[in-house]
């Protein structure tokens, strides 16, 4: 689709801030309470005015004869390779400025993918041939395109308020994880510690994942998964039925 090249007309455009919590890099210390795993937000490097050679969330104008949510899942695919990703509508963002070529509205989505399919995205050339994709922590991302910036606050805050009252931390997981796993992946969101020192959390924690098993929620799936360094093999668990059943888990007030 030709950019909007007049000033008297209005422009609609996607963008999605797409999450994924990974293992942190190797040689990264780890200090106490500092999660192994880090939340991580997928950026790409425009090569096109404006704005060229600085970084972006990935997005694009919408088609005629497609949804709001089609489009975000369509730029995704193109600019990243990204297929099948959760989505969910965030802000619309309107301001007159936003864009130096006109006057172009954008609606933002968040968007989460496991660990296991956004390490195949890392560092890789983006699918259109016109941009190159990687992840970024979303607290030390370089100043973004356009707004971009402001819409990855607000999208990173949803997120944290999301742990709440919602399961979407198991959307970030593989099919099959650990219990460290899916504890270090609600510490890597939320920038606290519910277990690795802190002793009453992770008691809590735990507390919490026994109650989900009683229900059928947290199901053992009767395989291990052996430790890239030292350690013993650790049983794997999967969650059972939709992520609208279940508590989730107790989470401190001061994070």
């Amino acid at each position: 689709m030709a950019h909007p090249r007049f000033s008297d007309r209005s422009w609609t455009t996607v963008d999605v801030a797409l999450f994924t919590v990974l293992p942190a890099a190797a040689g990264n210390p780890e200090g106490p309470g500092r999660p192994h795993r880090q939340l991580k937000v997928l950026l790409m490097r425009r090569f096109a005015e404006p704005f060229s050679g600085q970084w972006s969330l990935p997005g694009g104008f919408i088609h005629m004869g497609e949804t709001l949510e089609q489009a975000a899942q369509r730029e995704l695919l193109e600019r990243t390779g990204v297929t099948g990703a959760y989505l969910e509508q965030l802000y619309t963002f309107g301001d007159p400025d936003r864009d130096p070529r006109a006057r172009v509205v954008t609606v933002a989505y968040y968007g989460l993918i496991s660990a296991d399919r956004a390490a195949a995205v890392e560092a890789r050339p983006g699918a259109d041939g016109e941009s190159t994709v990687a992840w970024f922590s979303p607290d030390a991302v370089p100043e973004l395109a356009f707004d971009h910036n402001r819409i990855l606050a607000m999208a990173s805050k949803r997120l944290r308020n999301k742990m709440d009252y919602t399961l979407l931390a198991f959307k970030l997981l593989p099919e099959e994880w650990t219990r460290t796993e899916l504890r270090q992946t609600y510490e890597a969101i939320l920038g606290c510690d519910l277990g690795s020192t802190d002793s009453v959390n992770k008691r809590n924690f735990e507390k919490w994942v026994r109650q989900m098993m009683d229900l059928g929620r947290i199901r053992p799936v009767g395989k291990e998964r052996r430790p890239a360094g030292r350690g013993k093999p650790a049983p794997l668990y999967c969650w059972e039925g939709p992520l609208t059943e279940g508590e989730p888990p107790p989470l401190p007030e001061s994070r």
